[in-house]
C-alpha cells in the first residue's frame, strides 16, 4: 500500500508537482527493513520510475535526475514508526 504526501501519483513522481520543490513518498513492506540503507535500496528498485537515474547513492541518502529535465533532486530514506512502514523525502537540489 502506498499513501503519498505532496504526490498526486502513486509513483514517486516530482515532476508532476509543479510548484513543490519537496514532498514524501511513504509505503508499507510485508518485510522487515533492517536499516535505512536497506529501505534506500528498496525504494530505488520498487518504486523509482524509469527516466530517473541515481547519480549518488550513500546508505540512506540519494541523488537522483530526471533525465527529461536533467532536475537533481536529493532523497533521504527512513523507517516511519516501525521496521514495515517506511518514508522517503525527497527536494529538488536544481
Amino acid at each position: 500500500m502506498n499513501t503519498n504526501e505532496n504526490l498526486p501519483e502513486e509513483n514517486f513522481n516530482p515532476a508532476s508537482c509543479k510548484n513543490d520543490v519537496s514532498g514524501s513518498f511513504y509505503w508499507k513492506t510485508d518485510y522487515y527493513h533492517h536499516d535505512n540503507a536497506f529501505t534506500m535500496q528498496d525504494f530505488i528498485e520498487n518504486h523509482l520510475p524509469n527516466g530517473f537515474e541515481v547519480i549518488f547513492d550513500d546508505g540512506s541518502y540519494a541523488e537522483v535526475k530526471q533525465n527529461s529535465t536533467n532536475t537533481i533532486f536529493s532523497l533521504d530514506a527512513k523507517g516511519n514508526g516501525d521496521s514495515f512502514n517506511h518514508v522517503v523525502n525527497w527536494h529538488v537540489l536544481r
